[in-house]
């Protein structure tokens, strides 16, 4: 994880161009760079305090680049319900649904077997945060100062 969670709009925002643009520089430091991917469950059972300070949490360890698509993965997908979310009931809701299940087939199978991320995601990613932008920012000064924003 980001150090933490990364919460509203403009953050998520700064932090996923970041990202992106760390993703699309192709450096060939990222895939030699490897980070903690998910929480690798024990099968001892329950863990006690006690038993949970003997033995340290134990990671899968993963390529910078695929860590940061799963991040964008992630944050698209939460971008994507939050604008379901909030369309109306009564539009037409499967059409949605179904252009969302193509877009997600779209996204699982561009992506290739060695998890190297391809600039489709980025251009996807990037039209997900330029639709459906309201005028929210429109006072505050950091959306003024802020290229991002314009």
């Amino acid at each position: 994880m980001i150090a933490g969670e990364i919460q509203g709009a403009y953050q998520i925002k700064v932090t996923t161009s970041a990202l992106a643009l760390l993703l699309n520089s192709k450096h060939s430091e990222l895939e030699k760079t490897r980070v903690q991917g998910h929480l690798i469950k024990s099968a001892t059972g329950i863990t006690t305090r006690s038993k949970a300070k003997s033995t340290p949490d134990q990671w899968v360890m993963l390529p910078l680049p695929t860590k940061i698509v799963a991040l964008l993965a992630d944050a698209l997908t939460e971008i994507q319900e939050q604008v379901l979310a909030g369309e109306d009931e009564d539009s037409d809701w499967e059409e949605v649904q179904t252009d969302v299940i193509d877009n997600d087939k779209e996204f699982l199978s561009s992506v290739s077997a060695l998890g190297k991320p391809s600039y489709e995601h980025l251009e996807a990613m990037a039209k997900v945060f330029n639709e459906d932008q309201d005028d929210q920012y429109e006072d505050d000064l950091l959306y003024v100062a802020d290229p991002l924003n314009q």
